[in-house]
């Protein structure tokens, strides 16, 4: 096959030459961008080739614009235009990922592989009641057997991630709340959790809390467009949140949970001179209504 060049590139439309063995590669690509392909041992071939170059060229008049059968640049995804430039590189990274909520009643481990389509299942969804704050008030300190209870459940966490998903304790975020937020040595205790591998963990703010927990459960919605509110009772701590299906606008959080409320406010109104009302009745009720406000 030869090439020629019967006009200029701007009266008619070229595509992409094939390098013959005895063409460089860099003289074919400007050949193919002042010419044609012709076919000499097959005129039909020619014939055929040169109305499709001509239906081409027509068309890209029509639309305003030039072809050049020099390729386009490699652009890296991230720099490109239009929808490729809104996805984030890093989220598309297929792999096994796991997260770590210990809370003041319960550990919780969440362990998901990611396809490269994008797609997510959760391979491991364990619960431990570690119960971390039993008996711990805001501003006390976490007993030694309560922290040994939780820092077992975070060691069992990990050897699992690994198990399951091949996944460095160093690589797994781990979040914190209300027992560890209020206690005295609740910054002790976030040094030996760090201890065990676990470099990423941290203590929500109340108010982090707050937004967290309205994050989790808008993502159950699937974007329907609302107003919404959600309360997270915690073993430590509840948080009210409102917001819409673009995220939280208004939230915060009391450090008063159902931890407090059993151990400190219900218990003790069940025995001795609190009982006489009886355990569970209105009266009684009432009582740990009237506390819990003070505590709030």
């Amino acid at each position: 096959m030869k090439l020629r060049g019967p006009g200029g590139p701007k009266e008619r439309a070229a595509t992409p030459a094939t390098p013959s063995a005895s063409t460089p590669v860099g003289e074919a690509g400007a050949a193919g961008e002042a010419g044609e392909l012709t076919d000499p041992a097959d005129p039909a071939r020619s014939k055929q080739g040169s109305r499709s170059q001509e239906m081409a060229r027509r068309t890209l008049q029509r639309l305003g614009q030039k072809m050049s059968t020099r390729p386009a640049p490699e652009i890296p995804v991230s720099e490109r235009s239009g929808k490729t430039a809104r996805v984030s590189v890093g989220a598309t990274q297929a792999g096994s990922y796991a997260a770590i909520d210990l809370g003041s009643s319960s550990a919780k481990l969440l362990v998901v592989r990611k396809a490269w389509d994008g797609s997510s299942k959760v391979v491991l969804d364990l619960k431990i009641g570690a119960a971390l704050g039993k008996g711990v008030v805001p501003g006390a300190d976490i007993p030694a057997e309560n922290q040994q209870r939780a820092l077992d459940a975070l060691q069992t966490f990990i050897n699992e991630a690994d198990r399951v998903g091949g996944i460095d304790a160093k690589d797994i975020p781990v979040i914190t709340t209300a027992v560890v937020r209020n206690s005295a040595n609740g910054a002790h205790f976030l040094e030996q959790v760090k201890a065990l591998g676990l470099t990423r963990a941290r203590t929500l703010t109340g108010d982090e809390e707050a937004a967290m927990g309205f994050a989790g459960a808008l993502a159950m919605m699937k974007g329907a467009p609302g107003r919404y509110a959600t309360l997270d009772l915690g073993g430590g701590s509840f948080q009210l949140a409102v917001g819409t299906e673009q995220g939280m606008s208004q939230g915060g959080s009391t450090q008063v949970g159902s931890n407090i409320i059993v151990d400190e406010l219900l218990a003790p109104r069940a025995v001795g001179a609190g009982a006489s009302a009886g355990v569970g009745t209105g009266a009684h009720l009432d009582d740990v209504d009237a506390a819990l406000l003070t505590r709030a």
